[in-house]
């Protein structure tokens, strides 16, 4: 099957990782996979009901906050076929790496090597931005790489933005969530690589308890953290997937985080 991306409302591509040793002879081997839609959860302050995988509807939002929809598929150019194929062809490396964990793994991905290119930046945030649904009026991202990638979404979409920090930081503002992040906002919680789900659930639950709403989380690398987020309650959406081959061992990014995330 060809390689190509996600297009607007439609499924990540799936991709089979490498098993250790094995020495990628063809091109990506890309099939769809499902999009399943979050758990219900119920809301902690009453404000409005639920509306499927898109959160919750605000019955009451005020002007400052409505939905920017410069986003949307009409602002943006036709995205190439073959992004998926090139993300990964510019991260995968292969050897005997150590994660932070002190586990060791036959491959890594660099985000770096895609988030510091810019026309290769440039075309994954048209495909993130693409992703987003109607009604996000914010969009936000855990500090780190993932704030080259929230950056040029919003160069995209005209969105606002936040970062979020691990922790509240111990002067000044003492904030931990940095940024464009009003209560009741509408956000679009974008990651770069995602194997746990760790960082980004603990970024979307410092967003809520500063009062937003996580609209969507969207990954561009799914290494395994999507299902996490859902089993969590939140929908999720990647640009591509990567599966897992049998025998495969831990396998590390960039993040600095056990596992990857």
């Amino acid at each position: 099957m060809a390689a190509g991306l996600v297009e607007p409302g439609g499924e990540a591509h799936r991709v089979r990782q490498l098993d250790p040793g094995e020495r990628r002879a063809k091109p990506w081997i890309l099939r769809r996979s499902a999009d399943p839609l979050p758990r219900q959860r119920k809301r902690k302050d009453g404000l409005g009901q639920s509306m499927g995988g898109l959160g919750w509807k605000r019955e009451e939002q005020g002007a400052g906050h409505r939905p920017v929809q410069a986003h949307r598929t009409p602002m943006l150019p036709a995205m190439s076929d073959d992004l998926a194929e090139r993300l990964l062809a510019a991260s995968e490396l292969h050897g005997d790496f150590v994660l932070s964990s002190g586990k060791r793994s036959p491959v890594y991905f660099d985000k770096f090597r895609f988030l510091t290119d810019p026309p290769l930046l440039k075309e994954l945030a048209r495909a993130v931005a693409a992703l987003l649904p109607d009604g996000i009026t914010h969009l936000a991202a855990p500090e780190g790489a993932a704030t080259l990638l929230v950056a040029a979404v919003a160069l995209q979409t005209h969105l606002p933005l936040a970062v979020v920090r691990k922790e509240p930081k111990p002067y000044g503002t003492m904030s931990q969530v940095e940024g464009h992040a009003p209560p009741g906002a509408q956000v679009g919680l974008i990651e770069d690589v995602s194997t746990t789900g760790a960082q980004v659930l603990r970024a979307a639950r410092a967003l809520e308890s500063a009062g937003c709403q996580i609209g969507i989380v969207v990954l561009a690398i799914d290494r395994g953290g999507g299902a996490r987020l859902r089993e969590a309650g939140y929908w999720v959406k990647a640009v591509v997937n990567v599966e897992a081959g049998d025998g495969a061992g831990p396998v590390g990014d960039s993040s600095g985080e056990e596992g990857g995330d």
